[in-house]
């Protein structure tokens, strides 16, 4: 089971029904073009490649996963549960995102009450 957000859930729905008129089913949700083989670290590597020289920004698929477990973190989620998105056999793995950004720093200080 892979937790996914509202929006994406109604792209997936017009892939899955775009893929039925054109390819024959697959046991795989995401196929390479040519073949309803799996898709490789090779294959990722290589879109990903193609988006970051058409646009310009630099990124990789580690650099996507990293953002995503810190976005989570912001977002408050609890470290457990994104250990298990992640696939880490262990919490130690996944505690490495927990490096504090700006955004969350300020708003923890500001939710003290001081005392005077």
């Amino acid at each position: 089971m892979i937790p996914i957000h509202q929006m994406l859930l109604f792209r997936l729905k017009d892939y899955v029904n775009t893929r039925k008129l054109l390819l024959s089913p697959s046991n795989w949700f995401f196929t390479s073009v040519r073949s309803h083989k799996q898709l490789s670290q090779k294959n990722i590597a290589y879109m990903c490649d193609k988006i970051r020289k058409a646009s310009r920004v630099y990124f990789s698929p580690h650099m996507l996963r990293h953002t995503f477990a810190r976005m989570a973190i912001e977002a408050e989620v609890n470290l457990f549960t994104i250990k298990e998105v992640l696939g880490h056999s262990n919490i130690s793995t996944t505690q490495r995102y927990l490096s504090i950004s700006l955004k969350t720093l300020k708003k923890q200080i500001c939710n003290v009450d001081f005392l005077i």
